[in-house]
């Protein structure tokens, strides 16, 4: 990034923002990638862009602890870091979409 030059996305942090996904939502795209539990907490958290330390804080877990579920959710999804997993995640909630029946009027 160049000196001087501020990206404005938005009005503060993502997390802090409207939520990526409703809970039926979330609850389907984690039921289809095997999420539970913590794993699909910081999973969530991750993909509202907040870092290990806000995560670690929020959930009041040891950032050794946080590192060692992400290594695990990484494994579990066969990607490498925190981008494959947000284009994993997203992924798979386009094909919940294209496969949820449509709404009655």
């Amino acid at each position: 990034m160049a000196r001087g030059i501020r990206w404005n996305i938005g009005d503060g942090p993502l997390w802090k923002r409207q939520p990526i996904f409703s809970a039926e939502e979330w609850e389907r795209i984690a039921e289809i990638r095997v999420l539970r539990g913590r794993k699909a907490e910081i999973a969530l958290k991750v993909l509202a862009g907040m870092s290990d330390e806000h995560i670690s804080q929020t959930l009041g877990i040891e950032k050794s602890t946080l590192r060692s579920h992400l290594r695990e959710i990484f494994r579990q999804l066969n990607v490498n870091n925190r981008l494959g997993l947000a284009v994993e995640l997203f992924l798979t909630f386009r094909l919940f979409l294209e496969h949820r029946p449509a709404r009655q009027k």
